[in-house]
């Protein structure tokens, strides 16, 4: 479980030539079409421009046919040239080479899937995504999608519209929102979705709308849970080395004893490495929790038998090295 894979230099070196192939594609070089690569670039020149950002997500370290057609048959036309001078074109290609730059930035904006196009603000928030489909109809429909939220978000942030200063009090201001109670809730379902903020942010955010259900407050946290896991988990998959690894799992154990458990399918890795930490600490009353879990989550099959026989063992063996006095953490 705890193991950080590293790829041998032949492979890095055979990755470095499918990265500097992709790089060379005819759909980069289209004229009229400024495609960038850096990340920041694209931020500065949305920043600068007012526009949005058109993200194209590709892979170079194995061959991927619909991201082909789509840069022969839509990126290399002469109707998507002129429709990209109302956006900042950035492309993003995934290589699996050990320290690329914004090498997990796909998995980062939620993608997990190749060909990906996102549109993203200035700040690299994600406004719109799309996968498989590949037309310039899909192309002007995702950035029209786009825009829209962009509107949405703006009409939904507070406004300040009035000033002043009091003796006593000292400056103050009034702010109002001109968008109505469920515009806020859908915009926010929204944000929350695409990741735009942190947990805490988010569960502030939630806070600040009035008159939810219990169910739309459930539907909140399980999405913010599921990020604040889907983060954690790219944490340990950046992670160059074992120790590393655990250090980026002790967050899911953080969230673990704040009540922060995934219910999607996060929930079987979040487990997976919550033990991994209790068997590395020691701490057994944590693995037997985990233990309760994965009996719950797993199926009814031979290989659940096997998986929960497995860690049954290593339960008792953490549980007789502590009794024949191992260092050791009986803790919760």
């Amino acid at each position: 479980m705890a193991r950080a894979q590293q790829a041998q230099p032949d492979e890095i070196k055979q990755r470095i030539a499918n990265r500097d192939h992709k790089l060379a594609s005819a759909f980069l070089r289209t004229p009229g079409a400024n495609w960038t690569k850096d990340y920041d670039e694209a931020r500065r020149s949305a920043n600068a421009s007012g526009k949005l950002i058109l993200g194209y997500f590709t892979r170079s370290y194995a061959p991927c046919g619909p991201c082909m057609q789509l840069e022969q048959t839509v990126f290399a036309k002469q109707d998507f040239v002129e429709f990209s001078k109302n956006v900042v074109l950035f492309c993003h290609i995934s290589t699996r080479i050990p320290g690329e730059a914004n090498e997990t930035l796909f998995a980062e904006k939620g993608g997990n899937a190749f060909p990906t196009l996102m549109v993203l603000d200035g700040d690299g928030n994600v406004l719109a995504r799309q996968c498989n489909e590949r037309s310039l109809r899909v192309v002007r429909d995702i950035v029209a999608e786009g825009h829209a939220f962009a509107s949405m978000i703006n009409r939904c942030t507070p406004r300040l519209v009035r000033v002043g200063y009091t003796p006593h009090v000292g400056m103050w201001g009034i702010t109002e929102c001109c968008a109505t109670a469920e515009e806020r809730y859908e915009c926010l379902v929204k944000q929350i979705q695409y990741g735009h903020f942190s947990p805490d942010v988010a569960r502030a955010r939630v806070r600040e709308l009035d008159n939810l259900s219990a169910d739309r407050k459930g539907w909140f946290e399980a999405q913010i849970v599921s990020r604040e896991c889907s983060q954690c988990m790219l944490e340990i998959r950046k992670a160059p080395d074992v120790a590393s690894q655990y250090k980026a799992a002790r967050a899911l154990v953080s969230m673990k004893k704040a009540g922060h458990i995934p219910s999607d399918s996060n929930v079987f890795p979040f487990w997976e490495w919550v033990m991994a930490v209790a068997r590395e600490d020691r701490d057994i009353a944590l693995f037997e929790d985990g233990l309760i879990a994965m009996k719950a989550i797993l199926p009814d099959d031979g290989t659940r038998r096997e998986k929960l026989q497995e860690n049954e063992n290593m339960l008792e063996s953490m549980k007789r090295e502590i009794r024949l006095g191992s260092t050791g953490v009986i803790s919760r």
